[in-house]
């Protein structure tokens, strides 16, 4: 199942200010959607102010720069629906505006990325 599917744009990057050598924290962002994105820095260079392509999904993934495999561990619904998941300690926050069906806690997802 297909949690989500949207182009964003980089807001920001913390990897010249990162306390770790290969992971960084991206934000992300368009009209309805914000994610914060822990991710492998030497295997993605995220630039800030550029459009990416990132996809939330139960299905396997095949044509992406990047992927990842993780599982949902806390939701909230409150005026939008927040949920946070991690891939292996790489942690992301998503808050959106969507109305996603389906989703629950300990759910396994993928996280795709196309620069």
């Amino acid at each position: 199942m297909e949690l989500l599917n949207e182009s964003f744009t980089i807001s920001s990057t913390n990897k010249d200010t990162s306390i770790y050598d290969y992971v960084s924290r991206a934000q992300l962002s368009n009209t309805n959607t914000s994610i914060i994105l822990d991710y492998h820095s030497v295997l993605l260079t995220l630039i800030p102010n550029t459009t990416i392509e990132l996809i939330i999904t139960e299905e396997e993934l095949n044509d992406y720069d990047y992927v990842m495999d993780g599982m949902i561990y806390e939701i909230e619904h409150k005026d939008n629906t927040i949920f946070t998941a991690s891939f292996g300690g790489l942690l992301m926050k998503v808050e959106t505006k969507n109305n996603i069906i389906g989703l629950h806690e300990r759910m396994e997802i993928r996280v795709g990325i196309k620069i």
